[in-house]
């Protein structure tokens, strides 16, 4: 287990913010930056070919505009800055097939520094499960791999007015000859 805090003063903070078709830089005259960065892993192995592996980490990140103490987003979150995020995994490993779960969460977070509820974005949740199998054929190593991501199939999103697609999936294979 790791965990880190940290506390900082940023003076002229670019923060980017999504316009229709290009980002746009803005620049914020002092940030406060107070945080803690938590993070564990645990294994568990069964002999030689069966392992299952977990994952953790979450963040805490208080950023505040202190620029100005008479405009009306004075100390409050920065923008696209969610105040909790965090993930996990499951891996099992076994002889024939690998097995994982993620899930990423980002708390509520703002898109401009002004936090009303007019530029609230909406946390989420986002899970997704992968199975594996690598096969070696004449010492050459192939790997397929199935991906299938969103599987709550929520239209959740990163960047406001932007929805990540609903469940959806991805097949891949890879030859290393």
């Amino acid at each position: 287990m790791t965990a880190d805090g940290y506390f900082g003063n940023v003076t002229d903070k670019i923060i980017a913010v999504p316009k229709m078709f290009y980002w746009q830089m803005m620049n914020a005259g002092k940030v406060r930056q107070l945080g803690l960065d938590v993070s564990a892993n645990i294994e568990k192995r069964w002999g030689n070919d069966w392992t299952v592996s977990a994952t953790g980490s979450y963040s805490l990140m208080k950023a505040t505009d202190i620029s100005d103490p008479i405009v009306v987003y004075y100390r409050n979150q920065i923008a696209y800055t969610p105040l909790h995020s965090g993930s996990a995994s499951v891996l099992l490993h076994t002889p024939w097939l690998d097995f994982s779960y993620n899930i990423l969460f980002m708390g509520e977070r703002y898109t401009l520094s002004y936090n009303i509820p007019d530029n609230r974005m909406k946390p989420f949740a986002d899970h997704s499960i992968t199975l594996s199998r690598e096969f070696n054929i004449n010492k050459q190593q192939l790997q397929v791999q199935l991906d299938v991501r969103n599987l709550g199939n929520k239209n959740y999103e990163v960047v406001r007015f932007y929805p990540m697609p609903g469940t959806n999936w991805r097949l891949s294979v890879s030859w290393v000859l």
